[in-house]
């Protein structure tokens, strides 16, 4: 691995549920512009949940497989930069700057290791593209990410996601005309967000704009408000930042 950063994400590919776990901090290590060779390893799984990912079982084979790709992949001139799940497969995504015989490499990567049911194939001086453009988040991947740390935070205190409470969002805008013109825009959503105030920022130039609604936050429902919210603060010049809830408990 080049950095160990590792964000997960779900996401919708080819109209199918899709988790993506990806090491970002690859682009910033030195070597990376030099990896312009990308390999797959796909790994095949039957027991599948009707969005088509993996059950637990399946999960913690999985889990070894890539316990077995990680430590012996050390041996190898290649670097596990990206896992992609979907529809009974997951792939193994590995970079490398040397032109490698690809099948004769997973001969010897995957010997005396787990059994499994596998293909493969190759994108030659594919130049980090396919890292670029589909395992790194997108801004409203971003959004997936930020909104799944707050849930867990709040699970992990005992909340119950699916009681309703008061939601705080936060934007800034670089006029308030903008930030008015802002919580118009939000108020003709259908949560049922309103503005709570509007001030200048302490540490920085811009203002601030504080939001409220009552609303259940489980994971989907934030990601597709957040969403909203960040195209909506961008459209008038600012920037979406995020929200926060009291935890909820039955």
């Amino acid at each position: 691995m080049l950095s160990n950063k590792w964000e997960f994400f779900i996401t919708t590919v080819d109209d199918h549920v899709t988790g993506i776990r990806v090491d970002i901090g690859a682009i910033q290590d030195e070597k990376f512009d030099r990896l312009i060779h990308t390999g797959f390893l796909r790994v095949h799984y039957t027991n599948c949940y009707e969005n088509g990912l993996p059950q637990p079982d399946e999960t913690q084979r999985l889990n070894r497989i890539e316990d077995w790709l990680d430590e012996k992949g050390k041996t190898f001139p290649i670097w596990l930069v990206g896992v992609v799940t979907q529809q009974g497969w997951r792939d193994f995504v590995f970079m490398s700057e040397e032109d490698l015989n690809w099948e004769k490499t997973l001969d010897k990567l995957l010997a005396g290791g787990p059994e499994i049911s596998f293909s493969y194939r190759e994108s030659h001086n594919d130049k980090g593209n396919f890292y670029r453009q589909f395992l790194y988040p997108t801004r409203y991947d971003w959004n997936w990410i930020h909104d799944s740390r707050v849930c867990r935070g709040l699970q992990e205190q005992g909340d119950d996601l699916t009681l309703p409470r008061a939601i705080d969002y936060y934007a800034t805008l670089p006029t308030e005309v903008a930030a008015r013109d802002l919580a118009q825009d939000i108020a003709a959503l259908p949560y049922g967000i309103t503005l709570v105030s509007i001030r200048m920022n302490d540490s920085q130039q811009g203002f601030i704009a504080s939001f409220i609604s009552t609303d259940a936050p489980q994971q989907w429902h934030m990601t597709e408000i957040t969403c909203q919210l960040t195209e909506l603060a961008e459209k008038h010049g600012g920037s979406f930042d995020g929200w926060g809830a009291p935890v909820a408990q039955a």
